[in-house]
């Protein structure tokens, strides 16, 4: 900021309004300057603010992305990791139950072996006595 006018001492109405005038239009062009620049650097810091927030915005879907990216392997990672251990309880499962069924064809064999063993009927003669 600068001074434009200053006035001493006495004097009429019209002469400082003349003086007034007079220093306005003396000091208009620079005033205008002084207009521009500021709109300039409103118009620069506007762009730098929306430039900035383009570039945060930018950065965060980048993240986001990561971010994202992180949890579908982990997700995929933990599918595979259930699908394996539930094959493994499958397979485990599958064997008791061979195990079960062999265990159970084997006590049937032994009582029916025991019942015709009672009753003698072994597929070959049993002597009489």
């Amino acid at each position: 900021m600068r001074m434009v006018y200053k006035h001493q001492g006495p004097s009429t109405v019209e002469n400082v309004i003349s003086r007034l005038t007079t220093s306005i239009v003396e000091n208009e062009p620079h005033l205008n300057r002084q207009r521009s620049s500021r709109n300039r650097d409103r118009v620069s810091e506007s762009t730098s603010s929306q430039l900035l927030m383009q570039e945060q915005d930018a950065a965060y879907q980048e993240s986001l992305i990561r971010d994202q990216e992180r949890a579908r392997k982990k997700e995929e990672e933990e599918r595979a990791i259930r699908m394996i251990q539930e094959e493994q309880e499958r397979l485990e499962k599958e064997k008791q139950d061979k195990v079960a069924a062999r265990l159970a064809l084997r006590q049937k064999l032994k009582e029916n072996l025991a019942e015709q063993n009672k009753r003698g009927h072994l597929g070959f003669a049993v002597p009489t006595s």
